[in-house]
């Protein structure tokens, strides 16, 4: 905490006098990495090199901003009351993998709208893959608990359809979380960030 507080300090500096901070949550780690609602989160993500074809743009798609990325964060508060109400095998199915081992649950033992089958983005049997992070918060005097999603892609359309088949399918999850913010953001390149330093943006 002592690192994220000088961290954040010195950005402050810099950001104080400029903007106006709307929210603050802190967030943290919660059992093995789990998410809130307790299952092992992230399970599908991409990693290490691989993680860079879903991340960041390429030439083809973008040249005046490659390695670029885009960056979709969203605060829902969750209802954790009805969540632990449900016996575990109906969080699994809810979700659609097992809650303790994290294996995916076979089709016929999944809802229509469990989480992992409408937030997925797919394409003429392919799927479209971004790199996901759900960081939990909670303040217990206050009866406040949820998770903070952020998402990466080199498309935001990629992230935008996952988000617009949750919602238009009735994703189970939904029906116990909230989303009360939601924001894009570009995140440039280096290279991009150094042009914009010398004034050639």
């Amino acid at each position: 905490m002592a690192v994220c507080y000088e961290l954040m300090d010195q950005f402050m500096e810099i950001l104080r006098p400029i903007t106006t901070v709307e929210d603050e949550t802190h967030g943290f780690r919660y059992m093995e990495g789990r998410s809130i609602v307790g299952f092992i989160d992230g399970t599908e993500n991409p990693a290490g090199i691989e993680s860079m074809d879903y991340t960041l743009i390429d030439e083809d798609q973008d040249p005046e901003f490659v390695n670029g990325s885009y960056a979709f964060a969203q605060k829902y508060i969750h209802n954790m009351d009805a969540w632990k109400k449900l016996k575990t095998e109906d969080q699994e199915k809810a979700i659609g993998r097992h809650k303790f081992s994290d294996r995916e649950l076979a089709d016929e033992e999944k809802l229509p709208n469990a989480h992992n089958v409408v937030s997925k983005d797919e394409e003429g049997g392919v799927e479209h893959k971004i790199v996901r992070m759900n960081v939990p918060f909670s303040d217990p005097a206050k009866d406040v608990t949820g998770t903070y999603f952020i998402g990466y892609s080199k498309d935001f359309a990629i992230t935008n359809r996952m988000l617009t088949n949750m919602f238009t399918k009735s994703d189970r999850l939904l029906d116990f979380s909230t989303p009360i913010t939601g924001n894009l953001f570009f995140i440039p390149s280096k290279t991009t960030l150094e042009k914009i330093a010398d004034g050639d943006y």
